[in-house]
């Protein structure tokens, strides 16, 4: 199954023809007015994930049309909708609008691999923080500072600062959208308690975490275990099954610096195996990336390809990984607490976690799979040639030195990720001398 694609619902008959509403793909009744999409109930609920039509369509289509025709006539003239009680609209949107109006942009920056889905899934749940503090039916409009000061006094419970500088930029990113796209260009008055963590707090907090990243020997047990061989746990020596699969992905992530969308999207017409390079653009930014591949990494490679299974799904017969049933180890499901929204089962983020709980490798927050491209700026830095570095992470590169910088030469890449194999493998760099 594609990485973008979510499993389509049967959707009932119209109760008659001119009905004026539409089934929307997440259970509602909508109708696009003025270029805009508005809903008005629902004819469906949300079951293990599927969207089930209701038993009773005509009272769910009575309903819908009773709430459209209510509020037609303020959208048709594209005025502000009073609320069902009789209280005087706003000019403005609700949150509810403003947070689904950004999703729907967001999602077709998706579609359009544009942003990435783990992007949009925090995206997700920056929206569900908004609407759950101020409510679905407050209007954007009306937020003064202090509301803002309360918000964020909310937003900062049980969390660090480095985790309370995210939500709030984020939040920023959802109300900027609204104010431009919404509320023609009218600011919404966040007041001076709604900011960022001061530099000196983020430091101090950044400096108190335990590191992301793994030691050399922490991941050679992991490629050991994986390779069949028998390791130490607790002082027992244990022997795993062998998974060429797992231990192709996590050298991938070592030698390539790939996360966890880069291995499920990973193609092997991207692959040259016998030369030894992968030339595989980064979605999240789009730079370009040429990598030399490690003796290991190519071996792990080869042994994965031969263990996949056919595809599903024929546009996936390109992937380089695929798991037992044929699919993306990223995959889309609608999500069973908001039928609105799909979420994302991300398979090698919990096979990864497993396998570091199976070999009782301390693991705290932030230190998983993703830790792979973390391990690698780290390590790689080491070869004091950032430039390189930054062409093997795929990160853009807006300075002046990188609009005049055509590529850099396979030597000097070479280098970047040898310089992690030496440090993973003493031996190597020893044999080399």
């Amino acid at each position: 199954m594609s990485a973008n694609r979510t499993i389509a619902p049967t959707k009932p008959s119209r109760p008659y023809p001119t009905f004026p509403l539409g089934y929307h793909v997440t259970g509602r009744f909508s109708k696009k007015i003025k270029g805009r999409l508005f809903f008005f109930g629902r004819w469906g609920r949300v079951v293990n994930g599927q969207v089930v039509a209701f038993d009773n369509q005509n009272a769910a289509a009575a309903t819908a049309l009773e709430e459209f025709n209510r509020q037609w006539p303020y959208l048709a003239k594209g005025l502000p909708v009073p609320s069902a009680d009789g209280a005087p609209a706003v000019a403005g949107c609700s949150i509810a609008e403003a947070c689904n109006s950004f999703l729907n942009h967001r999602q077709s920056l998706v579609d359009s691999g544009e942003l990435s889905r783990a992007t949009f899934d925090s995206y997700i749940g920056t929206c569900n923080l908004i609407a759950g503090h101020f409510g679905r039916d407050r209007d954007v409009a009306t937020l003064q500072p202090d509301d803002f000061a309360a918000f964020r006094a909310a937003l900062a419970k049980g969390v660090n600062v480095v985790t309370l500088l995210s939500r709030i930029m984020r939040c920023r990113i959802v109300f900027g959208y609204a104010s431009e796209n919404l509320l023609d260009g009218k600011p919404v008055r966040y007041g001076s308690a709604f900011k960022r963590p001061k530099k000196k707090d983020l430091l101090v907090a950044r400096n108190a975490r335990d590191p992301r990243i793994f030691t050399a020997d922490e991941l050679r047990k992991m490629l050991d275990h994986l390779a069949g061989k028998a390791v130490k746990v607790d002082g027992k020596t244990i022997k795993g099954r062998a998974n060429p699969v797992m231990r192709g992905m996590i050298l991938a992530g070592l030698n390539c610096a790939f996360g966890n969308t880069d291995i499920s999207t990973l193609t092997q017409s991207a692959l040259d195996l016998e030369n030894g390079w992968v030339e595989f653009a980064r979605q999240k930014t789009g730079v370009r990336r040429r990598i030399p591949l490690w003796p290991e990494t190519i071996e792990a490679l080869k042994a994965a390809i031969a263990e996949r299974p056919e595809p599903a799904d024929p546009a996936d017969s390109d992937r380089v990984f695929l798991n037992n049933k044929g699919g993306q180890f990223m995959q889309l499901r609608p999500s069973m607490t908001n039928p609105d929204r799909v979420s994302t089962i991300n398979v090698i983020a919990r096979r990864f976690d497993l396998l570091v709980t199976t070999l009782k490798i301390p693991k705290h927050r932030g230190r998983g799979f993703y830790s792979l491209r973390h391990q690698f700026e780290t390590i790689a830095g080491e070869c004091a040639d950032q430039v390189s570095v930054n062409s093997v992470m795929g990160h853009s590169d807006n300075t002046m030195a990188g609009n005049y910088r055509h590529g850099v030469s396979d030597d000097r890449l070479r280098k970047a990720v040898n310089t992690v194999r030496e440090w993973l493998w003493p031996e190597v760099a020893e044999q080399s001398r």
